[in-house]
């Protein structure tokens, strides 16, 4: 029986998740092997490989529309063909897009399929927030120089990259809730700052 795995980076700027079948072609339960189908009998209609992902954060849960791999990315002649850039482009509800150039970030449940063999997985995606706290951490110097250590501008900073290094942590154990709890504050922060004074 085909057991598919998969794996799945992050960009950097956002702007892609990027899945990468991992399912193999040599053990029995790999592509072709031991009656399986093999990756070249995809072809979109007898055979279907398809994406689906859910988006949560503190705004609420949106299911975007199931993304058609083969239509997208295929024909598929060998397993290195397997490797899909989810942009923000193919995320579309009910047929509806949108035209940011990024991900959101948030917790993505995804579904991995082809026919009736089906992986899940969830990915937490925070490059935006990660990026924007990493922006603020590297204006400190400038700031000590130009005010002082215990600036207001450099605690807010410090406290949103603790943010930051609570959902690495958080992420690692899988506390859903959590996560996205802590992205709305570091989110909110990041917009408004910090209300406390720190003096």
């Amino acid at each position: 029986m085909l057991t598919l795995t998969l794996s799945v980076l992050e960009s950097n700027d956002a702007s892609s998740l990027v899945f990468t079948d991992t399912t193999g072609s040599t053990a029995t339960t790999a592509w072709g092997q031991d009656g399986n189908i093999n990756v070249t009998d995809i072809d979109g209609s007898t055979h279907t490989l398809e994406l689906s992902l859910i988006h949560k954060n503190a705004d609420g849960t949106i299911t975007y529309d199931t993304i058609d791999l083969y239509a997208e990315f295929g024909p598929f002649t060998t397993t290195a063909d397997l490797v899909f850039t989810i942009t923000p482009d193919l995320l579309l509800v009910s047929g509806a897009g949108n035209s940011d150039d990024t991900l959101a970030d948030g917790i993505y449940e995804v579904a991995y399929a082809v026919d009736t063999s089906i992986t899940n997985m969830t990915v937490f995606a925070y490059s935006n927030i990660r990026n924007a706290t990493y922006d603020r951490l590297r204006q400190i110097p400038s700031i000590y120089n130009s005010y002082d250590s215990r600036s207001k501008e450099i605690d807010d900073t410090l406290l949103q990259y603790s943010f930051i290094k609570s959902m690495e942590a958080s992420a690692y154990v899988a506390l859903e809730t959590e996560l996205i709890n802590i992205l709305d504050a570091a989110e909110k922060l990041n917009v408004n700052g910090c209300n406390y004074t720190w003096k």
